[in-house]
């Protein structure tokens, strides 16, 4: 189990072709994951992966740690809603929306995203370490997320919960360890 704030660290969007071709060349499926502030760039992104040679694209709504992205706007079910319908009116490929459990109402957010090909089930969850020395937080911008295998039981239940609710295929994560 670690807590971590790497923010989404990447190469850009055009920088990334030639690691997909690479890939691709091996045989091997690739599943874009990209994030963006609103449906324009989401949909545009999700383009570019698919012309890339992308199998699939992953919208990642639920990255717990950086400001405007994540599950700041996998919260909100309308924004959910117009950045899923904007995706598949753009890209022909299987689109999976990776979604927080760090909201209010997952079966909620889950029911916004049905849209999608497969609702990839969960991120990590948000948390916090203090450093008991010196009375403060270890992590630079206070928070981060929890993974590893002390959050598979929260990924179980969100799973169950919205496999109860919603009849979409799930990609369950969240508590691998290795």
């Amino acid at each position: 189990t670690i807590i971590n704030a790497v923010g989404l660290p990447n190469p850009g969007i055009l920088n990334v072709s030639g690691e997909i071709e690479i890939a691709r060349k091996a045989g091997k499926p690739i599943i874009g994951s990209v994030f963006g502030k609103n449906a324009k760039e989401f949909s545009y992104l999700a383009g570019k992966m698919e012309e890339y040679g992308a199998s699939a694209v992953e919208l990642n709504l639920s990255c717990p740690h950086v400001k405007g992205f994540g599950s700041e706007i996998g919260g909100d079910p309308s924004l959910v809603k117009s950045i899923v319908k904007s995706v598949k009116e753009t890209v022909s490929i299987p689109v999976w929306s990776k979604l927080s459990p760090n909201v209010t109402s997952l079966v909620e957010i889950a029911e916004a995203a049905s849209e999608s090909d497969a609702l990839v089930l969960i991120n990590t969850v948000r948390g916090m370490k203090i450093d008991v020395h010196a009375s403060a937080p270890v992590l630079s911008n206070k928070l981060g997320g929890l993974s590893g295998s002390s959050i598979k039981p929260v990924g179980i239940r969100c799973v169950y919960e919205v496999r109860s609710n919603i009849d979409i295929p799930i990609i369950g994560t969240g508590g691998i360890e290795s």
